[in-house]
């Protein structure tokens, strides 16, 4: 059994996406052996690629109580040689997590810096949700790979020296101890301390956001499951203030969230890699469009990390318009509902305005009573001095358009002033929202249709094509 536990981590690992750097896989000559390829990064300055042999002693010892032997070659250059004789804590580490561990030393080429970074990483559960418990451990994550920005790996010396101070410590677990006494349950995959490219996650099993029975069904989630928001940040992790400085050109790489679900409340490094990676459709890149399967994907692992039925629009919604938001609230004093209204007609006068928030903006959002508080609270609303949490404002965030996600358009996401009671969301009475969607969805529309547009705009797709 355990040498065919090694058999099938490794093949896993060749058919996955490797880590940064990593290419040429192969099995060894000798049992409990495997070769690969390490070929450097922009940064790296590695010519050729060297080549690096991993080799488990005892492979009946797999995966529970095994070590590793790492080593390249005599021709390899020394600092490649040096650094492979600096990894540490690859003991009882599954493949694909050697690998992790050898390309985030290499890439870097220094030694671990970061002694303290652990997170508690769950919250006290009750017993039933004591069962999944975190089988990842975080002192070995220092991953760098950035699916879609080739340019991300580059750090500045000044900029790692500034990110490893102990105000930045402190800020960092405040921002996550926030998130977690919020309610949540927060993880992270990657040297959180080191300036380099890390992957937050903030989660919540579905039973606790007050969904219904039917909703569930319609959205294909189950009450067991957790809904899961992941933070990238390829440059390191920014805070609140330091992401709303950032203008649109300097936001995105620096900062990507998507929305999941999974039976885990952390995925896998495999899993955040592969949310991350976006595909191409008619040879265009689709930056919200990842190779995780999809809500209905037949086939797909029961356990694996998958998007809900709205991850594609939400995505694409959080990367460009949260922390514009955010600005405006941070400034203005707007809940989430005046700070979505004031930035849509920002945008739609492209983007021009005087500054001057008009009062309607400021008319308090009705509270949805039959919500729990946790899909409701607003961190910006706590009477606090102390600087807020971006993870817990994007989680905030995130649950208002997945749980009230039939109150918003499909499309544009303003909030819908219809009294229609709907199960699925549905496209806006503006025909631009129902092209986009038609011309976006297609599939998903034709199937349906019925829930996806309130009667009106129905009755116009159904005259317009009864005239064609």
């Amino acid at each position: 059994m355990p040498r065919r536990q090694f058999v099938a981590d490794l093949q896993k690992a060749q058919q996955d996406t490797l880590p940064l750097g990593i290419c040429e896989l192969q099995q060894g000559e000798d049992d409990g052996q495997f070769d690969f390829e390490f070929i450097g990064t922009p940064t790296s300055g590695i010519i050729e690629p060297v080549k690096i042999t991993a080799i488990i002693p005892d492979v009946s010892e797999y995966p529970t109580s095994h070590e590793y032997m790492v080593f390249c070659g005599d021709d390899a250059p020394r600092t490649i040689g040096a650094a492979l004789q600096d990894v540490r804590g690859t003991n009882r580490k599954t493949i694909f997590e050697l690998l992790d561990i050898v390309s985030a030393t290499l890439t870097r080429l220094t030694p671990d810096r970061d002694g303290d970074t652990q997170m508690p990483d769950s919250q006290l559960e009750t017993e039933d949700e004591e069962s999944d418990q975190d089988v990842y451990d975080d002192d070995h994550e220092a991953f760098e790979i950035s699916a879609n920005q080739p340019t991300l790996y580059v750090a500045a010396t000044h900029r790692m020296q500034n990110a490893t101070g102990r105000p930045f410590r402190s800020r960092v677990r405040a921002d996550l101890l926030a998130a977690k006494t919020a309610g949540f349950k927060i993880g992270h995959l990657g040297h959180l301390m080191d300036g380099l490219n890390v992957f937050v996650t903030v989660s919540i099993r579905m039973s606790k956001l007050g969904i219904s029975e039917e909703a569930m069904q319609a959205w294909h989630v189950d009450p067991k499951e957790y809904l899961i928001l992941i933070i990238q940040y390829p440059n390191g992790y920014k805070t609140n203030e330091e992401l709303q400085a950032c203008d649109s050109m300097r936001l995105t790489p620096n900062l990507a969230m998507r929305l999941c679900a999974a039976k885990k409340y952390k995925p896998t490094l495999q899993e955040a890699i592969k949310a991350f990676t976006t595909v191409k459709k008619n040879f265009q890149e689709d930056s919200m469009t990842s190779v995780l399967p999809g809500a209905q994907e037949a086939g797909a692992d029961e356990n694996a990390l998958r998007e809900t039925f709205i991850s594609k629009p939400l995505n694409g919604f959080f990367q460009e318009c949260l922390v514009p938001m955010l600005r405006v609230r941070s400034s203005g004093g707007l809940d989430w509902g005046g700070a979505e209204a004031w930035y849509t007609e920002i945008a739609s006068k492209g983007g021009g305005g005087t500054g001057i928030i008009p009062d309607r903006f400021y008319k308090p959002e009705a509270k949805n009573d039959t919500l729990p508080d946790i899909a409701t609270a607003d961190h910006y609303s706590e009477r606090s001095t102390a600087a807020r949490s971006f993870p817990l404002l994007a989680m905030q965030f995130a649950l208002r358009h997945f749980v009230r996600c039939t109150e918003f358009c499909l499309v544009c996401h303003r909030k819908l002033d219809v009294e229609l009671e709907a199960i699925k969301p549905y496209v806006c009475d503006q025909s631009l929202c129902l092209y986009q969607y038609m011309v976006s969805e297609p599939a998903f529309w034709k199937s349906n249709r019925t829930l996806l547009t309130h009667g009106r705009l129905w009755a116009s797709a159904q005259a317009s094509s009864t005239r064609s």
